[in-house]
């Protein structure tokens, strides 16, 4: 296993380079669903259908 990993351990770093800005955006989008979601709570049972649809 320690020969296939070392054989294409730059290929994983490339890949790495590649992926990380990707992954920084995916969470910051998710962290972003997330407080919308917590501020739509606070204001109570009927604006969340228009949230929903906006």
């Amino acid at each position: 296993m320690k020969r296939i990993y070392n054989k294409y351990k730059h290929h994983y770093k490339d890949n790495f380079h590649l992926a990380y800005p990707v992954v920084i955006s995916q969470l910051g989008h998710t962290l972003v669903g997330l407080s919308d979601s917590i501020i739509i709570g606070h204001t109570g049972k009927v604006p969340w259908p228009r949230f929903r649809w906006a």
